[in-house]
């Protein structure tokens, strides 16, 4: 897997997920807590990042 030192901003959030899926080819890509090499608050950005709120801003901004 490439390594990802910068993911402090939403960009490098979706570059972190975008390496991860193309690297990872598995079935769910739901949570973070997979991803290899990453702190507890990375994770988290991460989950919440796919989980939550990301799609719900981009399919509010669409109504």
């Amino acid at each position: 897997m490439n390594e990802i030192t910068d993911i402090n901003t939403v960009g490098g959030l979706i570059n972190l997920i975008e390496l991860f899926i193309v690297d990872n080819p598995i079935k769910d890509y739901t949570t973070a807590l997979d991803l290899p090499n990453l702190d507890e608050q990375s994770r988290e950005e991460i989950d919440y990042l796919v989980k939550g709120n990301w799609d719900g801003r981009i399919n509010r901004s669409f109504h």
